[in-house]
Formats: structure tokens, C-alpha cells, sequence
């Protein structure tokens, strides 16, 4: 049986309350994670101020409209759908 999983506050972590590091919405997901290169935990978006949909970002190597669809697809393969 698996457990539940705990859902991520970024207020908890280490670089927003010793490093300064700022609570941004994902631009992906639209869940609450920092800025300044941080991984979303909850999509895998690093954060790197790209906003605009259709703007590659390099760090993640698309552009948030492309990989919402990939992720998208990840997650129809993994539910076997």
C-alpha cells in the first residue's frame, strides 16, 4: 500500500526561509513553487521566469504549452490510458 503523499509548501523549505528565495506560481501547473531555478515538485517545470506560453525555455527545453502536452501524454502512458 502506498502512502499518501504529503503536499509540497514551499513556506517549509530551506531556500525560501534562509536563502530568500521567493513563492512563485508555476507557470505549468499553476501550483505554488519558488523561484530562481527551482524544480516544481509537483510538474518537474524549473523555474527560470519564463511566463509566456509559447517562449522556449531553455532550462526545460520547450515551451510551457509543449511541455504541458508532453506531460500530458507521461501521464495517459503511466495510467495505461
Amino acid at each position: 500500500m502506498t502512502q499518501p503523499s504529503i503536499p509540497f509548501d514551499p513556506r517549509t523549505t530551506r531556500e525560501y526561509r534562509e536563502l530568500g528565495f521567493k513563492i512563485v506560481k508555476c507557470p505549468v501547473c499553476g501550483k505554488e513553487t519558488l523561484d530562481d531555478y527551482f524544480i516544481c515538485p509537483t510538474c518537474g517545470w524549473e523555474y527560470d521566469g519564463t511566463t509566456e506560453e509559447n517562449v522556449y525555455s531553455s532550462c526545460n527545453k520547450a515551451t510551457i504549452v509543449d511541455y504541458r502536452k508532453t506531460k500530458e501524454i507521461l501521464l495517459c502512458v503511466q495510467n495505461g490510458n
